[in-house]
């Protein structure tokens, strides 16, 4: 991520105390958020999703690519700082290799979560048919197929 930061130089800095909100779930700011040292928790509904703490990694950007509200929180986990991009659509497409990277680190993302869905719907279909099982499968569906999400 070593090019996101260098792109950074120069963007402002800001400061965060443990346990600080950085991005507040459902609030909409059209900012582009890049983690320059320590360590942020991400949270839907309050559930932890994942803890970053490579220098480099961006927050924010699904929001700025959707146009729409933050779908998930970011707090700092101990005291962090972030490159606040305030313009973060006109930063991303002021250069194309931003946007390339930004595209390489959604794409890698989507693989993993593949590969992780695949996993675990092998698990299920080798499970026992319960409910909990069941409402998993439906679950699981909904994942792949909503066609409301087809825009091409």
């Amino acid at each position: 991520m070593k090019h996101l930061l260098d792109a950074c130089d120069g963007q402002p800095v800001r400061a965060f105390d443990a346990g600080e909100t950085v991005i507040e779930e459902g609030m909409k700011d059209g900012r582009l958020y890049v983690l320059k040292r320590g360590m942020a928790s991400v949270s839907k509904r309050g559930v932890e999703l994942n803890r970053i703490a490579s220098p480099g990694s961006v927050f924010g950007e699904i929001s700025l690519l959707l146009d729409r509200a933050h779908g998930a929180s970011v707090t700092a986990c101990e005291a962090s700082e972030f490159f606040i991009i305030e313009e973060g659509e006109s930063f991303v497409l002021s250069r194309a290799d931003l946007t390339i990277q930004l595209a390489r680190i959604l794409a890698r993302r989507l693989s993993n979560l593949t590969d992780d869905f695949v996993e675990l719907r092998e698990r299920v279909d080798a499970s026992e048919e319960d409910e909990t099982v069941g409402n998993l499968t439906t679950a699981l569906n909904r994942l792949v197929d909503r066609p409301w999400d087809r825009e091409y």
